[in-house]
């Protein structure tokens, strides 16, 4: 009859390897697949958001070769304790010298020894690539397009990436000093517990609400929601519970974490896909026209030439949305990549000067434009018209990192200006 703590140590050391397997290979393959969406779509784009996600799940996948590895040294020490145990029993009954019992106190104390040595290093590793998790999640938030704008002023300035490594290194060298002096595995865990739930899991959390809500994929969002909920509950549950539980409570929420990164990355793509917008047609042209009428009042025309499928059209504009084509095309011409940026919602500094005060500009400047080509030139049916958005497509470009950065899409060499008499 095998003694219950040596069948209670098996188990948790087949548990381990199982979980140590399942680990490595599930998350390095997801961590293949990531990198795979961002090779095709992101490299091209110059988002490097899914490369840093991608490494975070590759953490996981470290951790779960450190598991499998120290699962072997675990199994390794079980077998040594059965022969123990073996000597043990026989020294019972008399079928040994009593000599042996020093040698057999000695054994099982190494062993013990060497199990909670084991113990504390594997959860310092465990620690080390969680803190690394967490470090490439914060780098990859200021790549996210949907930022709240509460967040946004941090996120995005020049003191997010120094936080982030200020204080991971903070962490990571308290948890070497005490694996250095050898305290107690409770503080190591608790680091990268704080770590993760102070400013990883808030932030991350927040960030994916508002990305999959400004997507119209609400239920994502509050699925993102429990994920990121069930998570920080795992995390702060390290220092209690029992190892089997924490196992299984971390497959739960790493599977559940992935797959919203998946979704995250394929409604990533799904948005890019919607917001492409045609090549640049070289036939299309714009010229500007200025003058003052009979009445001394000054009349503003654009004159666009090469739309498919359409003559060339004289639009008759308002001052302030001819000004504001015309410093599109001034851009146009002096810098081919020049954007301008349009002011958000929500920002309300007072020193904050924007090129474009409100989307609403741009969408009474293409209605205008809309409305007088379907007067000059009607279609028969309504499949034949040029909506508004097909218009903007075809007028303009917006960036695909910043959604509010937008620039004209007309070759410069087919953008004619005011004359400077005008």
């Amino acid at each position: 009859m095998q003694d219950p703590s040596l069948l209670s140590q098996l188990f948790e050391t087949e548990l381990l390897s199982f979980y140590g397997w399942w680990q490595l290979l599930s998350c390095f393959f997801a961590f293949v697949a990531l990198l795979a969406i961002w090779w095709h779509i992101g490299r091209k784009q110059k988002d490097f958001g899914q490369v840093w996600l991608a490494l975070s799940v590759l953490c996981w996948s470290f951790s779960g070769a450190v598991e499998v590895y120290f699962a072997q040294q675990f199994r390794s020490a079980a077998q040594e304790l059965t022969v123990y145990q073996s000597l043990d029993q026989q020294l019972r009954f008399g079928e040994v010298d009593q000599a042996a019992t020093a040698e057999l106190s000695i054994g099982i104390k190494k062993l013990v020894d060497e199990r909670n040595d084991r113990k504390f290093i594997i959860d310092g590793w465990r620690s080390i690539l969680s803190l690394l998790n967490s470090l490439f999640i914060l780098l990859a938030l200021p790549c996210f397009r949907h930022i709240p704008g509460s967040l946004e002023f941090l996120i995005k300035s020049r003191a997010w990436f120094p936080f982030v490594f200020l204080a991971f290194l903070i962490c990571l060298l308290a948890i070497i000093s005490t694996f250095v002096m050898g305290k107690s595995s409770d503080l190591v865990v608790a680091l990268d517990v704080i770590y993760a739930i102070v400013p990883t899991l808030p932030f991350l959390g927040w960030i994916l609400w508002e990305s999959f809500d400004k997507r119209g994929l609400h239920s994502l969002a509050w699925l993102a929601v429990l994920c990121i909920g069930f998570t920080t509950i795992t995390q702060a549950c390290k220092m209690i519970a029992p190892d089997d539980l924490l196992m299984l409570l971390s497959a739960v929420f790493k599977v559940a974490l992935i797959m919203i990164f998946f979704a995250l990355a394929l409604s990533w793509v799904k948005e890019i896909s919607e917001h492409v917008s045609p090549l640049p047609n070289p036939k299309l042209s714009l010229a500007f026209d200025r003058y003052k009428t009979s009445s001394g009042k000054m009349a503003h025309y654009i004159q666009l030439g090469g739309i498919p499928g359409l003559e060339d059209v004289r639009i008759a504009l308002t001052n302030a949305r001819f000004e504001l084509l015309h410093k599109f095309a001034s851009l146009k011409k002096r810098d081919e990549e020049g954007w301008l940026e349009i002011k958000p919602k929500n920002d309300s500094r007072p020193n904050k000067v924007y090129d474009i005060q409100s989307h609403n500009q741009l969408i009474r400047l293409l209605a205008s434009i809309e409305e007088q080509i379907d007067q000059q030139q009607p279609m028969e049916t309504d499949s034949e018209k040029l909506d508004r958005k097909q218009l903007k497509n075809l007028l303009f470009e917006t960036s695909t990192e910043r959604d509010r950065l937008i620039r004209l899409r007309i070759p410069s060499e087919r953008i004619s200006l005011l004359d400077a008499q005008t």
